[in-house]
């Protein structure tokens, strides 16, 4: 009788041992998980941005009310003349000067994108020229260097027609020819005739672009990767 007695209290043991060890290896489990969340929230909360188009000038391409996600990494990039910043990431002056050798080693230019630089036909927000505090989304027309003109709703890139099969709302208005500035990018909207842009207030600066646009997340049925 003792014995089986024994073993029922050696067998309870061995039972709450092994709960003990269930419990512990589950809490450890979402702990890890909770942990990797967590991260992961954050590096979308630093490296995205939500933003709800207001105004009719992208049309059809987007309409008022849509919601999209703001890719704020996408030309992130190192610059050797400016020791702030690399694309939209604070630096300090230590981390400015591993910046500036790593330039050194890889590239005599002043500056190197990380993933990609602005490319034309790109969408992007920027932070708008005559009022910083709002932001805008346009599409990206003229790059660096370019010259660019609009003869009567028609954009003409270094003496070449541009082909522009998102545009649906042409306008009929002119521009004349005109150099676009280092680091800056003339801008259009995909409906032309409601749209305020470069035709208005020149170049976009490099540093006033805030990404590209990556996800257009609602209406759900209209969801599309651009």
């Amino acid at each position: 009788m003792s014995h089986l007695y024994t073993r029922i209290i050696m067998y309870n043991k061995s039972v709450k041992k092994g709960i003990f060890i269930m419990i512990k290896a589950i809490v450890i489990e979402l702990l890890q998980t909770t942990v990797a969340g967590l991260i992961i929230f954050l590096i979308l909360i630093t490296l995205t941005s939500n933003t709800v188009i207001e105004h009719p000038s992208m049309m059809p391409t987007l309409v008022e009310n849509q919601r999209v996600i703001v890719n704020k990494a996408a030309y992130a990039r190192i610059s050797r003349d400016d020791s702030t910043t690399i694309g939209f990431i604070p630096l300090d002056a230590t981390i400015s000067l591993t910046s500036s050798s790593i330039l050194d080693k890889f590239t005599n230019e002043n500056r190197v994108y990380l993933f990609s630089e602005p490319k034309r036909g790109e969408l992007i927000v920027f932070h708008s020229p005559p009022n910083p505090e709002r932001d805008f989304v346009k599409r990206v027309i003229g790059l660096p260097g370019e010259t660019i003109e609009i003869h009567r709703g028609k954009v003409i890139i270094n003496n070449q027609l541009l082909n522009e099969p998102y545009v649906k709302h042409r306008s009929t208005d002119s521009f004349p020819p005109t150099v676009i500035e280092p680091d800056s990018f003339f801008v259009m909207g995909d409906n032309r005739v409601r749209s305020e842009d470069s035709r208005v207030w020149g170049t976009v600066p490099l540093d006033s672009i805030v990404g590209k646009l990556w996800v257009r997340y609602w209406p759900l049925n209209l969801m599309k990767s651009f």
